[in-house]
């Protein structure tokens, strides 16, 4: 008898829910790291004869010509202007001569991909160091207050 009605309120609460739930879900490191390591598993899945323009290899996609400075902005915010790895400050208050780099958590050798929630902020020295590895410190996830 109600299922219109319900059907329209639940669409409504779905469309309100979304972008909360992905902003409490983007700041949430750990989880966008398991959901990471899933996502390149399948990755490592996709045929590469279906989408030779996006593989540079199989299991691997391209890497970009460049990231959208939104992209940059919403990492480094999320971040908190710090180094996922050591801590160093980037925001150009404290340290200026720091060189910020925003890096794959799984790497795109790892089947890793472009996708927001793939990237970190690191110094130009952990980024070096880290390489084409794995990288997530938990360590480094940081309350707002």
């Amino acid at each position: 008898m109600h299922v219109r009605e319900l059907d329209e309120l639940l669409s409504d609460a779905a469309f309100r829910v979304a972008d909360a739930a992905f902003h409490m879900l983007y700041a949430d490191r750990p989880f966008l790291y398991a959901f990471q390591l899933l996502v390149s598993r399948r990755v490592r899945q996709i045929d590469l004869s279906a989408y030779p323009e996006v593989f540079l290899r199989p299991g691997v996609l391209r890497r970009p010509n460049s990231l959208p400075a939104w992209v940059k902005r919403a990492v480094f915010h999320r971040d908190r202007g710090r180094c996922q790895r050591c801590a160093t400050d980037l925001t150009g208050v404290a340290i200026t001569n720091e060189t910020i780099r925003i890096d794959h958590i799984v790497p795109l050798a790892e089947s890793g991909t472009n996708d927001p929630t793939n990237f970190q902020l690191l110094c130009e020295k952990c980024n070096l160091d880290k390489a084409a590895s794995i990288g997530f410190d938990e360590q480094r996830v940081h309350t707002y207050w």
